[in-house]
């Protein structure tokens, strides 16, 4: 699984935590090279100070072990750029101010921060770095201004409070909808909230799914892939727990690491395409799950880097699969005595799958 998904919390850092209560004190230093701190034990806040970026990993808090005792972060006027991971984990952190001169938030930068209920981003930051927001599990609502061009895998990934993400109108690259944010042409799904549930249609205007768009939701219970969508991204659909099949259109040509990991119900993946697509890693670490492939592929596949390691077998002559394939080729119609079938390239099918004479 890919590093950057490991959970880094811990029985031994819960242990160094509570230690770490006893040392807490006011506290100055630079982390950065024209950036300093000051931390008031008092108030529990942590002010950023200086011009320029942040240091990448000058964090004396996380050294000096007082990061439980964050409550309060101001970042004062003057600073352009957090460091990556420089607030993670800070779990008492409930207030963030972010100054007009902010142009970009680091991947990770306030990940698992789950006292953290809302936050302000200034109309100047033009990038938000991976999971910069991720599993902050009480984050309610969160904006998007008009300035943001660029929004990382997973940003807003494992918020399980969050209800909705406002994009500016003005903003020309993304746009919020019915749970989902996507590119403003809607041609790329970014992120997903976690409390999505039950059946989802990809719109067919989708030609890629970001990394950890659909991170954990495990409320989904089926997901339709349309053809149009050319690459499914790392850890996609990791610990959609609520999937049980789903079907990769002949147009996916690339499917990144542990796009299905962990999904622990996931019993059959079917894919359409006669090329094996293109895979950075492992697709799924589910040992019983079926990859059904069009019968003259088999080959192919067994013999293709990641899909021969897996429980590659021909997809049923009827069934399940070969009416997937039905529906999306043709459509239902309705016999004089009322039976729906479908039909497609001249064959009749039941709703069960079947051939019909």
């Amino acid at each position: 699984m890919n590093q950057k998904h490991l959970f880094k919390k811990s029985i031994v850092a819960l242990l160094f935590a509570m230690v770490s209560f006893a040392a807490w004190a006011d506290d100055s230093g630079s982390c950065g090279e024209n950036v300093t701190y000051t931390f008031v034990e008092s108030t529990g806040t942590l002010t950023i100070s200086g011009t320029g970026a942040m240091g990448a990993m000058q964090h004396p808090w996380y050294d000096k072990g007082y990061k439980w005792a964050i409550k309060k972060i101001v970042i004062e006027e003057g600073v352009t750029m957090t460091s990556p991971e420089a607030f993670y984990g800070c779990y008492s952190l409930t207030s963030v101010v972010l100054p007009s001169t902010l142009v970009a938030i680091s991947p990770c930068a306030f990940e698992s921060c789950t006292a953290l209920e809302s936050v302000s981003i200034p109309n100047s930051v033009f990038y938000i770095g991976d999971l910069a927001f991720a599993r902050c599990t009480s984050l309610k609502n969160i904006n998007i201004p008009s300035s943001v061009t660029m929004i990382g895998g997973g940003a807003f990934a494992e918020n399980t409070s969050l209800e909705t993400i406002n994009v500016a109108k003005e903003n020309d690259s993304f746009v919020f909808e019915n749970g989902v944010l996507y590119s403003k042409d809607k041609t790329v799904i970014v992120q997903v909230l976690a409390g999505v549930s039950g059946a989802f249609e990809i719109p067919s205007t989708v030609t890629t799914i970001e990394d950890d768009a659909f991170y954990e939701c495990s409320g989904l219970t089926s997901v339709s892939i349309p053809n149009s969508v050319t690459t499914i991204g790392e850890n996609a659909f990791y610990a959609c727990s609520g999937l049980t099949s789903i079907t990769i259109p002949n147009s996916v040509t690339s499917i990144g690491d542990d796009a299905f990991g962990f999904c622990t119900s996931l019993e059959s993946i079917t894919c359409e395409a006669t090329t094996p697509p293109a895979c950075d890693g492992d697709i799924t670490n589910r040992t019983g799950t079926k990859i059904y492939v069009p019968a003259g592929s088999v080959e192919a596949y067994s013999g293709a880097n990641v899909w021969g390691s897996l429980n590659v077998q021909a997809m049923p002559t009827t069934g399940v699969a070969e009416r997937t394939i039905a529906e999306k080729a043709g459509a239902k119609k309705i016999m004089p005595n009322g039976f729906v079938y479908i039909e497609a390239d001249g064959v009749k099918f039941g709703l069960s799958g079947n051939k019909l004479r």
